[in-house]
């Protein structure tokens, strides 16, 4: 959602600025989601703002593969 009054994001595209004001979000806990082991749920929070945002990604794969 583009706000006009914020600059655009000039961040690297690991750094997720925030939806509201623009700052760096930090990460603040990734857990599993409830329902589904395939994917992880990524919470970040504003310090500035305080908003909050969650991210259900899909998980990194944890099998190593057999040589």
């Amino acid at each position: 959602m583009p706000h006009p009054h914020v600059a655009p994001s000039r961040l690297p595209t690991h750094l997720v600025p925030c939806p509201c004001c623009g700052q760096p979000l930090k990460l603040i806990s990734v857990e599993p989601t409830p329902l589904a082991d395939d994917f992880e749920n990524v919470t970040e929070a504003c310090l500035p703002c305080g908003t909050e945002l969650i991210r259900t990604i899909s998980a990194r794969s944890k099998q190593v593969a057999a040589a």
